[in-house]
């Protein structure tokens, strides 16, 4: 498996992951309702003090608008593999079957013995997120939708409270132009509120502009450097560092390794 990562605006995001470190990366920002689908070696998640293991052939959702602190161990020949759906919030919600009771994943939740259909609708939505190869619009939502759907027959719901607070708004909006130069006042204009109110705010969620600024483009690297072949200045680049050395010094001070160690060598 290659790494590649493809968009879909308003629908949703596929990632091929392929990575050979396995240290713990410390506050990884899940923006989106995601699912993850380990094909080798094996994935730790702990949020909300609650830890998940999932290993090879198990999958992983998670509601989004969370931080969650990750280990990814590869098995013991080759890298750590993996699959991650992420799907727009409003498309979830859209899709959820009308009057059906359902259990809302409210922070992660371990799926040991994914079922065939779900397994299916996965790789389908996979290939539904490639703009270039994947399916016209109106199809590529329905497979999009069908994932959620298939959640929904194993009585399952992305919960969507975490997605309303504040600094989930914030990380989306400079998510969506990481390289620009961001002030705070400037997102609490576009975000309708006062900068005072703002940094009011994102302190009741014991976080800061700065914090969310940081996450979100330290987020954006750590997936440009497990699904996509990018050397490190271009990464650097596209998540707003004119140099390369203070990038990677940020990434370490970050997550605990460099750029380089994370992605380890390219697989042949």
């Amino acid at each position: 498996m290659k790494r590649s990562l493809h968009v879909r605006p308003g629908l949703g995001l596929a990632l091929h992951v392929v990575q050979e470190g396995g240290r713990p990366l410390w506050r990884v920002a899940v923006e989106f309702p995601s699912l993850i689908l380990v094909r080798a070696g094996v994935k730790h998640l702990k949020l909300d003090g609650e830890e998940i293991v999932a290993r090879e052939g198990e999958m992983i959702a998670l509601s989004g608008g969370c931080e969650v602190e990750v280990v990814n161990t590869p098995p013991a020949t080759g890298p750590y593999l993996a699959e991650s759906l992420s799907i727009d919030p409003a498309l979830c919600l859209e899709s959820e079957p009308p009057g059906v009771r359902l259990t809302p994943i409210a922070g992660a939740r371990r799926i040991a013995r994914p079922p065939a259909f779900l397994r299916a609708a996965f790789v389908r939505a996979l290939a539904a997120c490639d703009e270039t190869a994947g399916p016209p619009p109106a199809l590529a939502r329905h497979q999009l939708q069908e994932v959620v759907l298939a959640l929904a027959e194993l009585g399952l719901r992305f919960d969507p409270s975490r997605l309303n607070r504040i600094s989930t708004r914030v990380r989306r909006l400079v998510g969506s132009d990481a390289p620009r130069r961001w002030r705070v006042d400037a997102v609490a204009r576009q975000l309708g509120m006062s900068e005072a109110t703002l940094r009011r705010r994102l302190e009741r969620e014991d976080t800061s502009f700065r914090r969310v600024l940081q996450e979100v483009r330290m987020g954006r690297a750590l997936v440009l450097l497990q699904s996509s072949e990018l050397p490190v200045v271009q990464v650097a680049l596209e998540v707003g560092y004119d140099s390369v050395s203070q990038f990677s010094a940020r990434f370490r001070r970050h997550f605990g390794q460099s750029p380089r160690q994370l992605r380890g060598p390219a697989p042949h």
